[in-house]
């Protein structure tokens, strides 16, 4: 039988320590991640979540001013969309369409995938 796999838990400290060192001037995530014996990837999702910015904030704020916009979905689209599903599967939708019916048939297809 293979090797049981044991998944390792990092704590929030150690995750945030290793995003900051992939800031560095002269820094490689690659070369961070196998000093820190992880995988590159695993920085790489650390680096895009909030959770483990270094303190500075990465949103930036917006205000919103105007009226309210009506409801989209009472206003069909009209334009050309494409939708890349997977490598080899494309939705294309051209002329009009409702943005909540396109929404539930996209939902639909990842729950059928």
């Amino acid at each position: 039988m293979g090797e049981r796999r044991i998944r390792r838990n990092f704590s929030v400290e150690f995750k945030r320590q290793a995003v900051v060192e992939t800031y560095m001037s002269g820094a490689s995530v690659s070369v961070v991640a196998r000093r820190l014996d992880i995988n590159a990837n695993m920085l790489f999702r650390w680096r895009d979540d909030p959770r483990y910015a270094d303190g500075e904030a990465r949103f930036l704020p917006i205000e919103i001013d105007g009226e309210p916009v009506e409801e989209v979905a009472a206003n069909p689209i009209v334009s050309e969309l494409g939708i890349w599903i997977a490598d080899d599967v494309r939705l294309a939708i051209k002329g009009e369409y409702d943005p909540s019916i396109l929404g539930a048939l996209i939902r639909s297809l990842r729950v059928s995938a």
